[in-house]
């Protein structure tokens, strides 16, 4: 009896400590992760501390310097990202013109 209740006592915490830790993930400053959950994809964590549900998630680094905004060729931009897309466009020929100038 006294041998249950004292392996009671030491894995009960144990199995505890492995599903909390399983559970946490952890998204560093400047850094994202893709939170996949049976193989669907649920969110896109950024910077913090974050519960996901233990044993059938996992996370993905994402590298948000190299993401681009695309779309299809038949859909124009739409109106509010134009402005942002034109001052991008306009200071990359212009960082290209420097650097042929030399």
């Amino acid at each position: 009896m006294v041998s249950t209740l004292l392996l009671t006592l030491i894995l009960l915490p144990v199995v505890l400590l492995g599903v909390v830790w399983s559970s946490v993930q952890y998204v560093p400053d400047g850094e994202g992760r893709l939170l996949v959950v049976s193989g669907e994809v649920r969110d896109v964590l950024g910077p913090g501390i974050y519960f996901a549900p233990p044993f059938v998630s996992e996370t993905f680094p994402i590298d948000f310097e190299t993401m681009q905004y695309e779309t299809p060729k038949p859909h124009p931009l739409p109106t509010e990202l134009e402005d942002d897309a034109e001052r991008i466009a306009s200071t990359e020929t212009e960082t290209t013109d420097a650097g042929t100038a030399d």
